[in-house]
């Protein structure tokens, strides 16, 4: 029995009650998803979609409708699987002389469910302590939204490139969320690329236990993605159902921390690999090192230091009562690193800001100023570090090295692992000691994937500490 509403009205219908970004889902915001989508030769305008609803007999082709239902069900245009069933259904009955093979298009519950659930997981993978924190990142210009622009085009990479602390892996996450909002994706892996031991001149010396980098990465990127491998599995095996799938599947990979001429080297061949394709799939990296040379196929972006006024904004926002011209005599000092700044917020709480300047201009000249800038930068770092480290008790303190010096914390780790191979502190004095260190950035938790994290940066400074030279003894006693 023929329903007495036609396809058109049930459209409509449907298409309002759909979101994004929290606005009803407009005919001009579907086309332009459309196009995003399927990247036509011809865009879809507006007007084309308006005409589904206003036309009794216009209706779109059978491979345009299965994306327009796709998209319908993952903005919650459908409360149940048997409202998309329906609109299917008078689809089929409406466009059955204009596409006669109208009817054998599939829409099952199987593929409502699976989009439905593409909505919840999408961004599962990514750091949670970084989207945590992006409510307190300010952006100086429009680079996000170009980098997202660029990829939902014809870009098939992009990559955030700068020096520790930018913000580069915030700009990667940043972007991917906005990607994962449009209903284009399928999934988004993110994978933290493994970090050595960084000398003072930047270049990698990794003295630990030895790995292979990639098929690590590959291992990590096969588990998000769903396929099955095993550590038997030839690394070129692994590349193949990775790349089979970043072809047939429209999905987002984040390769993080590319920071030495060792990792661009490592992972040179598989980026290549990967931007070659022909496909909706796209990429983002980010490194210390430039990537002109990698492909070109990836637009390079970067990320801008703070001014006074931003670096002011920034620190208002973490609720610091300071006063514009105190942070324009500590951007004279430091500059706009973003992460310097959430690093001196922590030491703003206990002193004041001319205490600190004063502190620092000391410090400073004991510095050769002629230095580069890799040391220069380090130099920053290794201060904030060692202030930070003073404002905390010695089991806090304790902890912070065992962290930095015996585990992947650039990948994090879990409770239970810190636990089990630091049997010489209590579970008690390792809870208070990662509520220590969380509390004063030294470390971040990852309440999606239950780990504890580092940035690179406090990694080097403790393993620069313990670790001056590749050969020093110390390292092999502790080991």
């Amino acid at each position: 029995m023929m329903s007495r509403y036609q396809f058109r009205e049930k459209f409509a219908a449907y298409r309002k009650q759909a979101r994004y970004q929290n606005h009803r889902l407009s005919c001009k915001i579907l086309a332009k998803l459309l196009n995003y989508k399927l990247k036509p030769d011809k865009l879809y305008k507006q007007q084309y979609i308006s005409r589904w609803e206003t036309h009794e007999t216009c209706a779109p082709d059978p491979a345009l409708f299965l994306s327009v239902l796709q998209l319908l069900t993952f903005h919650g245009g459908f409360n149940r699987y048997e409202d998309a069933a329906d609109l299917l259904k008078e689809y089929q009955d409406m466009a059955k002389f204009a596409y006669p093979n109208a009817s054998l298009l599939v829409f099952d519950k199987t593929a409502f469910d699976y989009w439905r659930k593409v909505k919840q997981t999408i961004s599962q993978h990514l750091p949670q302590h970084i989207r945590k924190s992006l409510g307190n990142v300010i952006r100086t210009d429009d680079m996000i939204e170009r980098a997202t622009d660029s990829l939902l085009d014809q870009t098939r990479a992009v990559s955030f490139e700068g020096p520790g602390g930018m913000g580069k892996t915030s700009a990667a996450v940043q972007v991917a969320q906005a990607l994962g909002e449009t209903g284009i994706f399928e999934g988004i892996y993110f994978i933290g690329v493994r970090q050595g031991f960084l000398e003072v001149d930047g270049e990698h010396r990794w003295v630990g236990e030895t790995i292979s980098h990639l098929d690590d990465a590959l291992n990590q990127l096969a588990s998000q993605m769903g396929i099955v491998v095993s550590n038997t599995t030839p690394q070129a095996e692994k590349l193949a159902l990775i790349l089979d799938y970043y072809q047939k599947h429209t999905v987002l990979i984040i390769l993080d921390n590319l920071e030495t001429y060792e990792d661009m080297d490592e992972f040179a061949d598989f980026i290549q690999k990967l931007t070659i394709i022909n496909t909706h799939s796209r990429l983002i990296i980010t490194s210390r090192k430039s990537l002109d040379t990698v492909s070109s196929h990836i637009a390079q972006f970067q990320p801008r230091e703070l001014s006074p006024e931003h670096a002011y904004a920034m620190l208002r926002k973490c609720g610091h009562n300071v006063t514009l011209d105190e942070v324009t005599r500590l951007h004279a000092e430091i500059g706009g690193n973003p992460l310097a700044l959430w690093l001196f917020s922590v030491l703003i709480k206990s002193t004041s800001i001319d205490n600190l300047l004063t502190k620092l201009a000391q410090t400073k000249s004991e510095w050769n100023q002629t230095d580069e800038a890799f040391k220069r930068h380090n130099n920053l770092f290794d201060y904030l570090y060692e202030r930070i480290l003073e404002m905390l008790d010695d089991n806090a303190r304790e902890l912070c090295w065992d962290l930095g010096m015996n585990f992947m914390m650039e990948r994090g780790v879990t409770l239970d692992k810190i636990r089990e191979n630091l049997k010489h502190l209590t579970c008690s004095e390792i809870d208070a000691g990662l509520h220590d260190l969380i509390d004063v950035y030294l470390v971040y938790y990852d309440q999606i994937s239950k780990v504890y994290s580092m940035h690179r940066l406090i990694i080097h400074y403790i393993r620069k500490h313990f670790l001056p030279h590749p050969q020093d003894t110390l390292y092999a006693q502790r080991n």
